[in-house]
């Protein structure tokens, strides 16, 4: 737009079929990415039949046979989309919107419609072992191991991943051994070498997929999993203040600054506050 600048609508990196079960909790997430860094808000919606128009008569999956083990919900924030849990098997569709805001301001949306194929399941889906969220400062390497377990001692797992940091076109973070199916438990390490050029208002996200090979041997119950990440930019090292006579203070740092030099010059220089008598913050690792 003429004042926020130009836009990208979201890319959405999770296929939009998904399996559950009858009777357990389904978990799925489209893993929405934003080239801007732009934040994202989801919403579930009714789908459309036509442009503009919506399915007369559309029940929410949680509306057929409802009761209270019976809920549909998205997170806002993550994009979770948690039914707890299906009552009957079936082909279910439910529709989604993803809105795009900077600095406060609406700029786009995205609709995605996507099917759950509800079916009778007779073995325990798998569970993923990972940190929620994390911040660090641009420069370290990310080593983060991610474990996948089967609740079924004779039936072997499998980990993948998809998100942000794996397509950036600078250092993308990568997942080694992912889509390989192996004894129970498996653990894999998701390693990112974070640079300036990922510097990010907002979080970035890894959607981390577990599957066994409960059917005909080769696919199963899969289960997902979110990692929240931030990047932020490196403090001026060597910084020094000095009271100067005349009530002002002269403040230095060394130079060059770590993160002055990136790929697209996204570097435009440092705010510096004066603030009368002291602020006794702990400067925690997201600021």
């Amino acid at each position: 737009s003429q004042f926020q600048g130009p836009n990208n609508s979201v890319i959405l990196l999770q296929p939009p079929i998904d399996f559950a079960c009858v009777g357990k909790k389904f978990i799925h997430n489209p893993n929405a990415y934003d080239v801007d860094g732009d934040s994202i808000a989801y919403e579930l919606i009714t789908p459309f039949q036509s442009e503009g128009e919506e399915v007369p008569r559309y029940f929410y999956p949680d509306e057929i046979l409802p009761g209270p083990d019976n809920r549909l919900t998205i997170n806002e924030v993550t994009g979770d989309i948690i039914w707890d849990s299906p009552p009957t098997t079936g082909e279910f569709n439910i529709a989604f919107k993803i809105k795009e805001y900077r600095e406060g301001v609406f700029l786009n949306s995205v609709i995605r419609d996507m099917q759950v194929l509800v079916r009778d399941c007779e073995d325990e889906p798998p569970f993923i072992q990972v940190i929620n969220e994390i911040c660090v400062v641009a420069g370290t390497r990310l080593v983060i191991p991610v474990t996948v377990t089967d609740p079924d001692p004779d039936q072997q797992v499998k980990l993948s991943a998809t998100g942000g940091p794996m397509i950036q076109s600078y250092s993308p973070a990568v997942f080694p051994g992912a889509d390989t199916y192996s004894d129970s438990p498996l653990t894999l390490d998701f390693v990112w070498d974070t640079k300036c050029e990922h510097i990010s208002d907002t979080y970035y996200q890894v959607v981390f997929r577990g599957q066994d090979n409960s059917i005909a041997g080769s696919s199963g119950n899969s289960v997902l999993k979110n990692l929240r990440i931030k990047i932020v930019g490196p403090p001026p090292e060597g910084l020094e203040a000095e009271s100067l006579s005349d009530d002002s203070f002269k403040v230095s740092w060394d130079l060059p600054y770590s993160c002055e030099n990136t790929i697209n010059d996204y570097f435009l220089g440092f705010r510096v506050y004066k603030r009368i008598n002291t602020n006794p913050f702990e400067v925690d690792s997201c600021d």
